[in-house]
C-alpha cells in the first residue's frame, strides 16, 4: 500500500508541476561538420579561436600511421579545415 501511495504522489506533483517546467531552447546552428573516416575516431575537447574557429583534438585510427593517433583540427569560421 505505501508503494502505491508514493506512485500516486508523484503522479499529483508531476500533474502539478510539469505545466510550469520550460526546457531550455535548442542552440542556433551556425554549421555542421562530421570529421573522420572509416575507422574509429573520436573527439575529446572543442575550444574556440580568437578568430572565430574551431581546434579540436581527437584521436584516429582511420588517418596518421596506424594504431590510434593523436589528431589535432584547426577549422575557420565556417567549419572548413585550415592546415
Amino acid at each position: 500500500m505505501r508503494t502505491l501511495t508514493k506512485v500516486i504522489l508523484i503522479l499529483v506533483l508531476v500533474y502539478h508541476y510539469l505545466p510550469h517546467l520550460t526546457l531550455a531552447q535548442a542552440p542556433y546552428t551556425i554549421w555542421t561538420k562530421t570529421f573522420g573516416g572509416l575507422y574509429h575516431d573520436a573527439g575529446y575537447s572543442v575550444q574556440q579561436t580568437t578568430y572565430g574557429g574551431y581546434i579540436i583534438t581527437a584521436t584516429t585510427q582511420s588517418f596518421g600511421s596506424g594504431g590510434s593517433d593523436v589528431w589535432f583540427i584547426k577549422t575557420d569560421d565556417y567549419g572548413d579545415t585550415l592546415c
